[in-house]
């Protein structure tokens, strides 16, 4: 009989999962915030630390949606933006509260999706926690390879990763479910 073989036990590992995204996106944030500033605190934006020839840390303010979409600031703690902030918040709020909801709906022969909510909601409680206390998000996570068309892939974070990775969960779920229905 395995650990996870209860809806209960499954759920602990679910939320689990996204508390571990969650506190390891605060976390990292925290490092780039505390590394790239000086001695005054004020940040030092878009200085880039070359870590290999295809990946680089860097600290940028994320005003927007994803790869900074919407209203642009002019300052780097995005005061100019208006009320772009608290519909964003509120947004990431109600998806978050949707997600939550849904883990604790799911059964324990959806695994891979209920992994897949997981993952995505802890990345996203990690950037509202962002957008609510400093109004934006950090990012700070920049991948790049000569053989790209475009100079390099728009910066991203800890909790935009575990957001990709649980929609690959999903969409992973989506094709078995379906190539299993076939067989059938």
């Amino acid at each position: 009989m395995s650990l996870f073989s209860s809806r209960k036990n499954f759920l602990v590992l679910c939320f689990s999962i996204a508390l571990f995204s969650l506190a390891l996106d605060q976390w990292t944030k925290w490092l780039i915030v505390e590394n790239f500033q000086d001695d005054q605190g004020q940040p030092r934006m878009y200085e880039v630390v070359e870590v290999t020839s295809f990946f680089k840390i860097t600290r940028r303010h994320n005003c927007g949606v994803a790869f900074s979409m919407g209203k642009k600031s002019q300052f780097w703690d995005c005061r100019d933006i208006g009320a772009q902030r608290w519909v964003l918040a509120a947004l990431v709020a109600c998806v978050s509260g949707f997600l939550v909801f849904w883990l604790l709906r799911g059964k324990l022969h959806q695994r891979w999706e209920l992994l897949g909510i997981a993952f995505i909601l802890g990345g996203a409680l990690g950037n509202l926690l962002d957008r609510v206390v400093l109004g934006y998000v950090v990012d700070f996570i920049i991948v790049h390879h000569e053989a790209w068309p475009w100079p390099e892939f728009p910066s991203f974070n800890i909790a935009d990763s575990s957001i990709t990775v649980g929609a690959g969960l999903l969409i992973f779920d989506l094709i078995f479910k379906r190539e299993n229905a076939q067989e059938v």
